[in-house]
């Protein structure tokens, strides 16, 4: 497995509040994992370690083989990306400005810049509203253009990490597929994607390995065929399944029993 992004034993405690507890989770090049767990898991402080925005109690972070905090701002925002649940952008700035600002660390000249975004922008499908203002785009709108900024600062790099915390949050279904399989697309190209999601069959759909998180636990992880069962999926979510196999693309397929999940 070629290096990537990896977190080592870390754990991350604030005050008496314990978040993570002896955590490790190394993010494969060309997969997509998904990060799964109830609320409260622990799923967003992992990424924010993975991140380098929160540094953990005990453990390590390295990137590459190297330790995360030896990089400096500008190496590291041109190898790994992050979108994050909240994104405030309150000045009037076109949506493809929010995008264009990805490529702020590369210092590279105006066309290559303007190409980028336009790629960028066509692949979460928001080609038609490059000129619009941003605050006046909706939650869902936002959220495109905040992935395309996460996609367009490592749009150059060979092999990036990308890390996106709850990306379909706010999106219709037919966008949180065309999200999700662009995210797809660019673990196909090279990249390290990681992605917080809840959907349990968009992960059986776009992620090739899942990371179970329980109480700031690792519960399991492993690829997805091995990891939707009804074992842990009742075991983290405290809910009863069914688990079937989709009868078109041959992906596991979680009905949930809902008179189980309202008693």
């Amino acid at each position: 497995m070629k290096q990537t992004l990896s977190a080592h034993t870390i754990s991350v405690a604030i005050g008496e509040t314990s978040l993570l507890n002896n955590v490790s989770i190394t993010l494969p090049v060309g997969q997509v994992t998904g990060v799964l767990g109830a609320n409260g898991a622990g799923k967003s402080t992992l990424l924010k370690v993975l991140a380098g925005s929160l540094t953990p109690t005990t453990g390590r972070v390295s990137l590459r083989g190297k330790a995360l905090s030896s990089f400096s701002a500008r190496e590291l925002a041109k190898e790994r990306a992050v979108m994050t649940q909240e994104s405030a952008v309150s000045f009037p700035f076109q949506a493809n400005e929010v995008v264009a600002m990805g490529r702020d660390p590369w210092q590279e000249q105006a066309a290559t810049t303007h190409r980028i975004v336009q790629e960028t922008l066509a692949a979460v499908d928001m080609s038609a509203y490059a000129t619009r203002l941003y605050p006046s785009l909706s939650g869902g709108e936002r959220q495109r253009i905040q992935l395309a900024r996460c996609l367009c600062q490592v749009w150059t790099c060979t092999t990036p990490v990308i890390l996106l915390d709850e990306p379909v949050s706010a999106l219709d279904p037919a966008h949180q597929y065309m999200v999700l399989a662009a995210a797809r697309a660019r673990a196909q190209a090279g990249a390290a994607v990681l992605v917080i999601v809840h959907d349990l069959n968009l992960a059986a759909a776009y992620c090739d390995h899942l990371f179970f998180l329980k109480k700031g636990y690792c519960h399991s992880h492993g690829p997805v065929t091995d990891m939707l069962n009804t074992a842990t999926i009742s075991d983290v979510f405290d809910i009863d399944v069914s688990v079937s196999t989709h009868p078109h693309s041959k992906h596991p397929f979680i009905i949930p029993h809902y008179e189980s999940s309202i008693a």
